[in-house]
């Protein structure tokens, strides 16, 4: 039986451990970048600072695009004319809307890990999609052109296959 020594406590342990039995500190892994921590294996997201350890899309290559929403729509809807542009990268969808004459604007991140699904509401003109997560809120991209939604249930639906 092949022996090594664990580096926290210098106790004798089995090769093929991952984790010192004597006092838990994890001896084999990926080293994050950041904080150069030991996490699992196969961790995708460092369990003590959160940085993405490694490239992971949970969807197919696509190549990214943005879509900018009615401002008709919303003039009718929010009275805001300023639309919503939302932004589909491979890693991350990005909602960004204008608030009251532009004066704030909110820039909400989802990355594709979180997404657990989508609502789609097809309206005469235009339509609402309502991206459902795990754990924050639903983000909504309302005012959307018929052709835009079809692009972007597209991408949403990837992620069922």
């Amino acid at each position: 039986m092949t022996l090594k020594s664990c580096y926290a406590c210098k106790e004798k342990v089995n090769i093929d451990a991952e984790v010192c039995p004597q006092c838990g500190t994890r001896i084999e892994g990926t080293k994050c970048s950041d904080c150069h921590n030991l996490c699992p294996k196969d961790a995708r997201i460092c369990m003590w600072c959160g940085k993405r350890l490694q490239s992971f899309s949970p969807i197919p290559e696509f190549k990214p695009f943005s879509i900018t929403c009615s401002g008709i729509c919303r003039l009718f809807t929010d009275f805001n004319f300023f639309p919503q542009h939302v932004e589909f990268f491979q890693d991350k969808i990005v909602i960004t809307t204008p608030g009251f004459l532009k004066l704030t604007t909110t820039s909400e991140e989802i990355p594709w890990e979180k997404v657990a699904g989508f609502a789609h509401r097809s309206g005469i003109i235009w339509d609402v999609i309502a991206i459902e997560t795990r754990g924050q809120t639903a983000g909504g991209i309302g005012c959307v052109y018929k052709s835009d939604s079809y692009k972007i249930k597209q991408v949403l639906q990837l992620l069922e296959k």
